[in-house]
């Protein structure tokens, strides 16, 4: 799922099937976390929530409300963040690392 592109580094977002946006919930330089919703689809009138694959930052949106998109298309892009603890930073049980 990971790309490199003309438009940088990052997992993009595609739709699953043709459909129109209903809601876009995250924009570019937007922070989000694996499962939250990023856009609602409309199709065969039912709506089809996006949600975030990876916790990270959306660095590209390529669709607006009220655009018709084809199956495969790409929605919005996001750079994943790491989870990895910093080092010196304190982990889960409180210890540091």
């Amino acid at each position: 799922m990971p790309t490199d592109s003309a438009d940088g580094p990052g997992i993009v977002v595609h739709a699953d099937l043709p459909a129109s946006v209903q809601s876009l919930w995250a924009r570019a330089g937007r922070r989000v976390e694996r499962g939250e919703e990023l856009v609602t689809l409309e199709s065969m009138k039912m709506e089809i929530p996006v949600q975030a694959p990876v916790d990270g930052v959306v660095s590209v949106t390529y669709v607006a409300a009220g655009d018709t998109v084809a199956m495969g298309a790409p929605l919005m892009r996001i750079v994943a963040s790491t989870s990895e603890p910093q080092e010196g930073s304190a982990g889960a049980d409180g210890s540091a690392h």
